[in-house]
């Protein structure tokens, strides 16, 4: 009668591990959960210049315990990707006129609201809600209203705001 092969846990670590027996620091820790963005933060990053982009997916992806980063990041931290931002010269100081504006651009009634503001941050509510919210400037806002594809975005300046649209 033959032997029979032991079972794969009882071969030795140098046959499994490749190294010479020796596990990579990757491998000897436990793998990293990520967050699950949704569409609508992760239409957020894309509306991003590189660094910045990577910096919020990071931030996003390692969820709820970094979200006061992202919140944080969002007065004036944020570098948008110019070729998506229209700059709004007194427009964005009128709740009413952006919401005009982003409804003419195919808006919904509702949107997602990420925001330094922890009371609005993560919330879904109406579109004119969250402008009316946002309009005083005192801390950075993003809209959106069609995941990555139309948003709004206020720097904590007031006079920062822009409408983003791919």
């Amino acid at each position: 009668m033959g032997r029979a092969d032991p079972p794969l846990t009882a071969l030795p670590l140098q046959a499994v591990a490749g190294l010479g027996g020796k596990l990579t620091i990757a491998e000897q820790m436990p793998p990293r959960e990520k967050a699950q963005m949704n569409e609508h933060e992760l239409g957020f990053t894309t509306f991003l210049a590189g660094p910045t982009q990577r910096r919020m997916r990071t931030l996003l992806e390692l969820g709820p315990k970094r979200r006061k980063d992202v919140r944080a990041l969002l007065d004036h931290s944020i570098r948008l990707d110019r070729r998506f931002a229209q700059h709004l010269d007194g427009a964005g100081d009128s709740a009413r006129l952006v919401e005009a504006a982003l409804k003419r651009l195919g808006a919904p009634a509702t949107c997602y609201v990420i925001s330094a503001d922890e009371a609005l941050d993560g919330q879904e509510m109406p579109l004119s809600d969250a402008l009316n919210a946002v309009e005083p400037g005192h801390f950075g806002a993003f809209i959106s209203c069609i995941p990555g594809k139309l948003s709004y975005f206020r720097y904590e300046d007031a006079k920062s705001a822009y409408l983003l649209e791919k």
